[in-house]
C-alpha cells in the first residue's frame, strides 16, 4: 500500500501541464512601414523612389523576423 501511494504521488505530479508565457510584440514590430516617394517622373526620382521601396522592404521583412524569434521562443 506504501508504494502505491508514493507512485501515485509522482505519477499526478509529472502530468501536471505547464502554460507557457507568451512575450508580448514590442509595438514598433507591429506598426506599418510606410514609404514614400519624391514627386516626379525623372531617371532620379524614379531610382530615388526604387531605393527607398527596397529600403522598407527589407525593414518590413527585419520586423517579420523578429516577430518569428519571438513567437519562436515561446
Amino acid at each position: 500500500m506504501r508504494r502505491f501511494l508514493t507512485m501515485a504521488a509522482l505519477f499526478l505530479t509529472a502530468c501536471g501541464e505547464q502554460i507557457p508565457v507568451a512575450q508580448p510584440i514590442p509595438a514598433e514590430l507591429l506598426r506599418p512601414e510606410i514609404v514614400t516617394c519624391p514627386p516626379g517622373d525623372t531617371v532620379r526620382a524614379l531610382g530615388t523612389c526604387a531605393i527607398a521601396l527596397r529600403r522598407g522592404l527589407d525593414t518590413a521583412n527585419d520586423k517579420l523576423t523578429s516577430i518569428a524569434e519571438i513567437l519562436k521562443n515561446d
